[in-house]
This record gives C-alpha cells, sequence and structure tokens, in this order.
C-alpha cells in the first residue's frame, strides 16, 4: 500500500503517489498500442556527411546560429537519437552538443543496439558528459515521463511519418509526447529540431509558441512555452512588488 511519511495511506502525499501510478499504467497503455520503424531518415544522412565536413554544411550552421544560444551550460536530450550504425562516428548530436558548450548531452532511443566503439564517453574527447538511454528505457515518451518538469532543453530530429506512421494509436502517442515535452522543458528550455513534423504540428496545437527565426536554408525550428514564461515573469513581478 502507498503511504505518506507520517503512514497515513489517506494523505495528501498518498493521493499524489496513486495520481502518479494511474498515469504511469496510462503512458504504458498508450506506449503498447503505438507502432514504429527503426529507419534512417534523410536527416540523419545528412548528418553522417555533415560529421565530415560539418562547419561548412547547411545543417550545421543553422543549429549553430538558431540554437546554440540557447543551450549553453545546460541539459540537452536528443530523443530519437538514432542508434549509432554509422561508420564515421557517434550518434548525430554528439558533435554539435559538445559544440555548443551543453552540460550534458543525453542520447534517447528505444532502438538501441549502438555498438561499443560508437558510445562517446569520454569527456576529454567532447567536453561534455554524455549518456545514452536504449531499448525500453529509451521510449521518448516513457523516458520523458521520468524527468523533472522544468529542466532540459530537448532537441528531436527527424521523428517523421517514416519512424512514427500515423494512426489512432501513434496520435495518441504524439499528444502524449507533445504534453510531456511541454511539462519538461517548461518557462526556462526549448524544443528544436528538424524533420519532426507530426510532433511539431502538435506542439503548436497545445499552445507552444514557435520562435520567429532568422531566414535558414534549412527548415530548424524552435519552440517554447509562451504561456509558462508569461507566468514565471507574473511571479517574479508579484514577488516584487511584496
Amino acid at each position: 500500500m502507498l503511504q505518506n511519511p507520517e503512514g497515513d495511506p489517506t494523505g495528501t502525499n498518498f493521493d499524489q503517489q496513486h495520481e502518479n501510478l494511474e498515469k504511469k499504467n496510462e503512458i504504458e497503455k498508450i506506449i503498447q498500442g503505438a507502432e514504429f520503424r527503426s529507419h534512417r531518415t534523410q536527416f540523419s544522412l545528412q548528418f553522417s556527411y555533415m560529421r565530415q565536413h560539418h562547419r561548412g554544411r547547411e545543417v550545421y550552421r543553422a543549429f549553430e546560429c538558431l540554437a546554440f544560444p540557447f543551450l549553453k551550460e545546460k541539459c540537452l536530450v536528443d530523443l530519437g537519437c538514432g542508434v549509432g550504425d554509422y561508420a564515421e562516428g557517434p550518434v548525430p548530436m554528439v558533435r554539435i552538443a559538445s559544440d555548443a558548450k551543453v552540460k550534458k548531452y543525453i542520447g534517447v532511443d528505444r532502438f538501441g543496439g549502438v555498438k561499443p566503439e560508437f558510445i562517446p564517453t569520454s569527456r576529454e574527447e567532447y567536453g561534455i558528459d554524455i549518456e545514452l538511454v536504449m531499448g525500453e528505457e529509451g521510449d521518448m515518451l516513457r523516458f520523458l515521463f521520468n524527468q523533472q518538469s522544468n529542466s532540459t532543453n530537448i532537441v528531436i530530429n527527424g521523428i517523421d511519418e517514416q519512424v512514427i506512421p500515423s494512426n489512432p494509436g501513434n496520435r495518441k502517442y504524439l499528444e502524449a509526447l507533445a504534453e510531456e515535452i511541454k511539462r519538461v522543458i517548461g518557462p526556462n528550455h526549448i524544443v528544436f529540431g528538424i524533420g519532426s513534423q507530426p510532433v511539431f504540428k502538435l506542439l503548436e496545437l497545445i499552445g507552444m509558441k514557435k520562435m520567429d527565426l532568422p531566414v535558414s536554408p534549412y527548415p530548424l525550428e524552435v519552440f517554447h512555452d509562451e504561456q509558462q514564461e508569461e507566468d514565471k515573469n507574473d511571479n517574479i513581478e508579484n514577488k516584487e512588488n511584496m
């Protein structure tokens, strides 16, 4: 039986834990009802080439100009990071995360299978802390559900209909994923990426603000929670006026 610290199973702590357990069960049902495909998208193929010539590539320049200012010294979670089947190096975003000087990079991918030689664990080599979460724990929705609110930036690249086909079960998954993304980035972080329209469309539907960015040769999209940012500013103003 779930109990609060005082041993009263009817207390507030019990209610909160019970609510969390019900939500977890709901999330697990959504995950089980979804269908995924492990697919090397056109995005990942471009990244494969970019690792050899990344500073001259349009994809890299888009990230460097538009996303880097938000990432320095913060955690970055890479949803659907890739499974490391690249002859040229590690999962795609590691180099960019390193160049952006993030505090920690966490690559998340349900398909797992990262070859040991492609797991970058050396702070000396990349200058950042690196963690890879693969297999069942690497499901995007399951991973985010277990993260604290307002805790990290998120990048999503190449999560399109080839990866998550359009069907009712996947719609539920994407809707739940969008809500968790909104909760986890909170008012202090962003979610951004390329080629993930099924996710990005839902982010706009639940009220996340798409940032107005300079014209880019590559369609990088950046979102933040405008309402949470306004609520945060209102709270700060109210405290100052007390």
